[in-house]
């Protein structure tokens, strides 16, 4: 970490004066600022046109959304949705609806 010394004193074998920038770990960098001798250097600008460089993180896929059910009884879509997740070796919570059956499925096929 970049700090100024506040007072003159010696740090890591050199004689630091008021207003000189140094570096030090980030543990000497606590102890000093907390015992005064030192202050945090302030964050440097960039120059102009450094983010022209910066990637953009990247964002993450959106989930598929689940197909709609056809207009049948929802029991029996429901069973049938649950013994295709089986089928795929998913183990059913029975408070699970048809869209998370859907989103189940859909991951565990390849």
């Amino acid at each position: 970490m970049k700090l100024i010394a506040t007072r003159s004193y010696r740090y890591d074998t050199r004689r630091l004066q008021a207003g000189d920038e140094f570096e030090a770990t980030d543990m000497h960098a606590r102890i000093l600022v907390g015992a005064r001798k030192a202050r945090y250097a302030p964050a440097q600008k960039e120059p102009e046109g450094a983010d022209y460089f910066r990637v953009a993180p990247a964002e993450p896929e959106p989930l598929p959304k689940p197909k709609p059910l056809p207009d049948d009884d929802g029991a029996k879509i429901l069973e049938r949705l649950r013994a295709q997740a089986e089928r795929l070796g998913i183990v059913v919570d029975g408070r699970w609806g048809a869209t998370r059956l859907q989103h189940e499925i859909a991951q565990a096929k390849p």
